[in-house]
């Protein structure tokens, strides 16, 4: 997961492991950080790939999921929850679970979220 902040602009996006080589990449959004109490929450779209089952065409769909997070800036980390929601209404929650996401020194610091947007094509 990347976390930037840019002025009062926050960005960044987070990787999720899918059960391939490469974790699916989602950019983040609606993420709000109260730095008083240390309080943030982020939410991701992405997909798993293409499900099937009855009811679908046969080729399938996408398999949509929307990620949520809700935890507490620590001085190393982030420690808080996600809820997995499957991305079609009834967006009924797939799965939930606590997490500690520890910082690590990143050599890339963008100055905007203009370029980082420009790198990362989100």
């Amino acid at each position: 997961m990347s976390l930037y902040k840019n002025g009062g602009t926050l960005f960044g996006d987070i990787g999720v492991a899918i059960g391939s080589a490469e974790p699916a990449s989602a950019k983040l959004y609606d993420i709000s950080l109260d730095e008083k109490e240390g309080k943030i929450s982020f939410k991701a779209d992405y997909s798993r790939g293409t499900e099937h089952f009855t009811g679908l065409p046969r080729e399938g769909r996408d398999a949509k999921r929307i990620l949520t997070f809700s935890g507490k800036l620590k001085p190393r980390a982030l420690q808080g929850e996600f809820i997995e929601q499957d991305g079609y209404p009834p967006f009924a929650k797939v799965g939930k679970e606590k997490s500690v996401l520890r910082k690590s020194r990143d050599d890339f610091t963008p100055s905007s979220m203009e370029e980082w947007t420009q790198l990362h094509g989100n």
